[in-house]
């Protein structure tokens, strides 16, 4: 159950950018008729993004764009602590399935593409950045050792990759 809201500015003069927020609640009744999150119940995402394009040469374009994304933490199982530490590994308490959410993401990917554009071709390359934040990613939890004790396992990792496109 939720709601979508999307406004959009189609390019105009070079420019272009939309805004879409989703609301919503997602749940399921198990077989024992408890109500409960699902695990994509994330509560909310919120992208904003835009873009310029600039015109280089008679048919070859540069272009400058973002994207600007909030989205609800995770969902998953509380750890049960004192089986955790007497087995020395994670042990969650399943039944409690989804009641823990990791925290909201912030996250900010930006591009930039150069497009050669002929009369049967054209080809582009780009470099595009994801996670300019570097942003923390909940990957759930570890048993560390050396302390003994359950911590949280997050990832966190800006991906910057180029690559080239050719369009028939």
């Amino acid at each position: 159950m939720g709601v979508d809201i999307t406004l959009e500015r189609f390019m105009k003069n070079g420019y272009y950018y939309m805004l879409t927020t989703s609301l919503y609640k997602s749940k399921y009744i198990g077989g024992d008729d408890i109500e409960r999150n699902t695990k994509y119940n994330q509560n909310f995402v919120f992208n904003l993004l835009g873009g310029k394009e600039l015109q280089t040469k008679k048919d070859n374009t540069f272009s400058l764009n973002g994207k600007f994304t909030i989205l609800g933490g995770r969902r998953y199982a509380p750890v049960d602590f004192e089986k955790s530490n007497s087995s020395r590994f994670v042990v969650y308490d399943n039944t409690r399935i989804f009641e823990e959410q990791s925290p909201t993401n912030y996250y900010v990917d930006i591009s930039m593409n150069y497009t050669i554009n002929r009369p049967k071709f054209s080809q582009s390359i780009i470099l595009q950045i994801k996670n300019l934040l570097m942003q923390k990613e909940f990957l759930g939890h570890a048993y560390n050792y050396e302390i003994n004790s359950v911590e949280p396992y997050e990832l966190t990792i800006m991906f910057p990759y180029l690559s080239y496109k050719i369009q028939f």
